[in-house]
């Protein structure tokens, strides 16, 4: 049989592309009630031109309407003041980065004055950053793991566990990713589809095609290739078992999402058995050893393999202080 047919994905095989998906075209929308009754029209006016995705708008008046609650009056934002505004918000305890952009994108459609709250904004997230920094720091210390001791498991490791290691270690999965039917090339019809995550193996390679995962939206399907021997052997022993999952639980059924850190920590426990290993935790591990060494080009790699922007990952997984 041919080669998989993957004309359909956007991603460009040595995934160091990664072009986020267009948004569809700004619709008309009707005016937006706040939750006290008004007319927004500010909010409204917007939301009209704004080219966003639907669940971006639903969260930006749910925003707005939280923040009108804030502010107590009726007033349109372009004719507030932006130290009554950052008032409002200081006296919530809760989002106040989010309440920040919602008055930010409103102002600055019109060309209203808007320093102010930007420069609140990023006073937020350098104390966010500095914070989820030293939580990063402390987990990492907590867990006493580091890069070259996850290699270390890796060449030891064998069989399912080689596979779910090897993926965690070179494509930075998250657990959603993890759920994948496998086939041999023969039987490529029975897994191909535009919707899950799947592997079709071939004599030297494995084509790993990534659907299902979290921000699939913005940047589609991922097609990788691998060509690492002893991964392409070991899964061609568990299709030749009769396996048609990558993953499974003692009673043979493919592994369900929430299932996966728990896997992951069972099987990682085999070599670490005072860690409590998952996902992210092992993310962070890589992420901390490159940006130690300042590979900014690695840096770049591994965000476009998880799936986010690079600031995303210094901002969120960073642990350098």
């Amino acid at each position: 049989m041919s080669d998989l047919n993957t004309q359909y994905l956007t991603i460009n095989t040595d995934m160091m592309e990664m072009t986020p998906k267009p948004v569809s075209e700004p619709v008309e929308v009707d005016e937006v009630k706040q939750s006290g009754g008004y007319m927004n029209k500010d909010l409204n006016d917007y939301l009209k031109t704004a080219d966003i995705s639907d669940s971006t708008r639903t969260n930006y008046i749910n925003d707005y309407n939280r923040l009108r609650l804030l502010l107590n009056n009726n007033k349109s934002l372009y004719n507030i003041s932006q130290k009554d505004i950052l008032t409002a918000i200081k006296s919530s305890e809760n989002s106040q980065a989010n309440l920040l952009n919602i008055a930010i994108v409103i102002l600055r459609s019109k060309d209203k004055p808007n320093t102010k709250l930007i420069t609140y904004r990023e006073k937020i997230f350098e104390e966010r950053k500095a914070y989820q920094n030293k939580k990063n720091q402390k987990l990492l210390n907590t867990n006493d793991v580091d890069f070259n001791k996850l290699n270390e498991i890796l060449d030891k490791s064998v069989g399912n566990d080689y596979l779910l290691f090897y993926l965690l270690m070179n494509f930075n999965v998250r657990n959603a990713d993890m759920a994948i039917t496998i086939a041999d090339k023969n039987k490529i019809k029975e897994v191909y589809n535009k919707n899950d995550n799947f592997m079709v193996v071939y004599p030297n390679k494995v084509i790993y095609i990534r659907q299902d995962y979290k921000t699939k939206d913005i940047y589609g399907a991922k097609k990788h290739i691998i060509k690492d021997k002893k991964f392409v052997l070991t899964l061609k022993n568990r299709i030749a078992e009769g396996y048609t999952s990558l993953f499974t639980n003692n009673k043979n059924q493919p592994l369900k999402v929430n299932e996966m850190n728990n896997h992951i920590k069972r099987r990682y426990a085999k070599f670490l058995p005072e860690a409590n290993m998952s996902q992210s935790l092992i993310y962070k591990i890589i992420q901390n050893h490159y940006e130690e060494l300042g590979d900014i080009k690695k840096l770049q790699e591994i965000a476009e393999l998880r799936g986010h922007r690079i600031d995303t990952q210094l901002n969120n997984y960073s642990s350098t202080i």
